[in-house]
C-alpha cells in the first residue's frame, strides 16, 4: 500500500470511530436525483440502558422510504418517517438500521439533517440538533446526522448483498452495483475483516459449455461515465474463509479500493439463503 493510500485509510477511520460517537450515516454521501441506499449507524445505547426503538424523519427532499426488513425488530413507514420497534439493542453491542429512498432532483448540494430519535428501556437520545449557518456541528451536544448531497460521487456502491450462508460454509459471494461518474478506474482489492479471513475478486464464464470461476488478479476495469453489476455468474467478490456464518438481517463491512478512488467503504446486508439480490427483484 502506498503512503497516500495509507494516510487516506488511516484517515477514514479516524472519521468513521468519531462519529461512531453519534448516530452516524453510511455512505455518508449522495447525489440529487438518484436512489440513496444507506444505514442509520447506532453505535451505544442511553448511559448503558439497550435501545428499543429507532425512529428517523426524512426531510420532503427524499422519497417514501423503503426499510430492508431487520429480524427482532417490526418496521413500519409512516410518510417520511420511519420506525423501528420491538427489537433489543444492548449497549455495547452496535448495529445498522437499513432503507432506500429517492431523492429530488432539485435538492440543493450541501448537507441535509435527518433527526433521529433513539428510545431506550431507560431514557432516551434526541439526535435532532442542526448547525446553523457558521455554527460547528461539532459544537453540538446531540447532533442530527447529516448527508452530504454532492454533484457526483466519482466511484460509489450500492445495492451490495450477500447471501446467508449454511453451518460450516466457508465462501460466500459478495454482488453489487459500481457506479462511476469520473474517469475511468479499477478495482483492485477487497476487505471484509471482521467476517472473512481474506476476499478476492473473482469472475464467473462459460468456457466450452462449461462453467468456470476464476481470480482476477489484476481486478476489473470500471470504465468513465459507467458502471459494473456484481453478479451470481459474473463478477462478483470471494469472502473466503468465513469466520461464522452469515445470518440473515445481518449487515456486513468492507472496504472495496480502487486504483484512483482509493478505499470505499461498503456495507453489505445479509439476504436469505437463495434470494434473487435487489437488482433482480426490481426488474419484477
Amino acid at each position: 500500500m502506498s503512503i497516500a493510500r495509507a494516510a487516506i485509510v488511516a484517515a477514514f477511520t479516524l472519521s468513521s470511530s468519531f462519529a461512531w460517537a453519534h448516530v452516524a450515516l453510511a455512505p455518508p454521501q449522495a447525489v440529487p436525483g438518484q436512489v440513496w441506499q444507506g444505514a442509520l449507524r447506532i453505535g451505544h445505547g442511553c448511559d448503558k440502558s439497550p435501545t428499543i426503538r429507532i425512529e428517523a424523519n426524512l426531510p420532503t427532499s427524499f422519497g417514501t422510504p423503503k426499510p430492508l426488513a431487520k429480524p427482532g425488530w417490526t418496521v413500519n413507514v409512516s410518510g417520511n418517517t420511519i420506525v423501528w420497534s420491538g427489537g433489543v439493542l444492548p449497549d455495547d453491542h452496535f448495529d445498522e438500521f437499513v432503507f432506500r429512498s429517492a431523492i429530488a432532483k432539485d435538492a440543493p448540494l450541501g448537507g441535509i439533517a435527518i433527526p433521529v430519535v433513539q428510545i431506550c428501556e431507560k431514557g432516551e437520545h434526541r439526535w435532532t440538533e442542526i448547525a446553523q449557518s457558521g455554527q460547528d456541528p461539532h459544537a453540538l451536544k446531540s447532533p442530527a446526522p447529516v448527508l452530504k448531497l454532492v454533484q457526483q460521487v466519482g466511484v460509489s456502491f450500492q445495492d451490495g448483498w450477500l447471501r446467508a450462508t449454511p453451518k460450516g460454509a466457508k465462501v460466500a459471494g459478495g454482488f453489487g452495483l459500481i457506479l462511476n461518474a469520473g474517469a475511468a478506474d479499477r478495482l483492485v482489492s477487497a476487505s471484509f475483516p471482521t467476517i472473512a479471513g481474506k476476499t478476492e475478486i473473482h469472475e464467473m464464464a462459460v468456457s466450452n459449455g462449461m462453467m468456470t470461476m476464476r481470480p482476477l488478479a489484476n481486478g476489473i476495469e470500471v470504465p468513465a461515465s459507467g458502471k459494473i453489476e456484481l453478479k451470481p455468474g459474473s463478477f462478483h467478490l470471494m469472502l473466503m474463509d468465513l469466520k461464522a456464518p452469515l445470518i440473515e438481517g445481518q449487515s456486513v463491512e468492507g472496504t472495496l479500493v480502487f486504483e484512483k478512488a482509493g478505499p470505499v467503504q461498503v456495507r453489505f446486508p445479509v439476504r436469505a439463503i437463495g434470494a434473487p439480490g435487489p437488482m433482480q427483484e426490481h426488474k419484477h
